[in-house]
């Protein structure tokens, strides 16, 4: 059995306010083109080859809400997890690293039917993968803190993050 060392979200999911659930479905962020190419069209000179993102996935956070038909919408900083020479050769370590010199994006990654099959809407470039923030103790040091809501209704989807 193939066991995949990056993080992706699992979804879980009820049709009856929570009283029953369905098995965890792993949503692979890799396999969904609209989400991942906007990473993937880089080229990178690491100063002894050039790479790009073979693999890409969730960076360490994601937040999710529900749209007004009910269909998930999962926002997330996208990074490069694995990464590839020219010739084909995979030089990344097949473990979680997050490559955060190449570039990420903010994306919605969502689904018009209940989650069966998912797109990626492209939010922004994220130009930082930490930032820090002023605290009354010094200062914090934080990934994106990727965080969406939504209007009452369902209608309309905000999002924020730190950059």
């Amino acid at each position: 059995m193939y066991k995949r060392q990056t993080y992706n979200p699992v979804i879980y999911k009820s049709t009856d306010a929570g009283a029953n659930w369905s098995s965890g479905t792993e949503v692979i962020i890799d396999n969904i083109p609209s989400a991942t190419d906007s990473i993937k069209q880089y080229l990178f000179d690491t100063g002894t080859a050039i790479e790009s993102a073979s693999e890409v996935s969730c960076a360490f956070d994601f937040d999710m809400t529900v749209d007004a038909n009910g269909n998930p919408h999962i926002f997330a900083t996208l990074c490069a997890v694995e990464r590839r020479d020219t010739v084909g050769v995979v030089t990344g370590a097949k473990g979680y690293v997050v490559y955060s010199g190449y570039p990420k994006s903010a994306v919605d990654i969502y689904s018009t039917d209940g989650g069966g099959t998912w797109i990626g809407h492209y939010v922004a470039q994220v130009n930082q993968f930490r930032t820090t923030v002023p605290v009354s103790s010094g200062t914090l040091s934080i990934d994106n803190y990727n965080q969406i809501s939504r209007t009452v209704d369902g209608t309309r989807m905000f999002y924020s993050w730190s950059d």
